[in-house]
């Protein structure tokens, strides 16, 4: 996944009207999510390889309610 989510996310960053992208895997089950490419006008909130808690999100609980399966 990490080979392919920087250059999926290079191209995209060209289409897409937004200062931040970020590719991040979410494990519910671990309520945890890490990140593997990121891309900003600015300066970089996330780094790759980071971790975090779901928690961080704020209303991830519907999240769970509206993920595609």
């Amino acid at each position: 996944l990490q080979n392919i989510a920087q250059p999926a996310l290079e191209s995209l960053y060209g289409l897409v009207l937004a200062p931040l992208l970020v590719v991040a895997l979410f494990d519910f089950d671990a309520q945890q999510a890490t990140v593997f490419a990121v891309r900003s006008e600015g300066e970089l909130p996330l780094r790759e390889g980071e971790r975090f808690a779901l928690s961080e999100f704020g209303e991830y609980d519907r999240w769970l309610e509206q993920r595609a399966i």
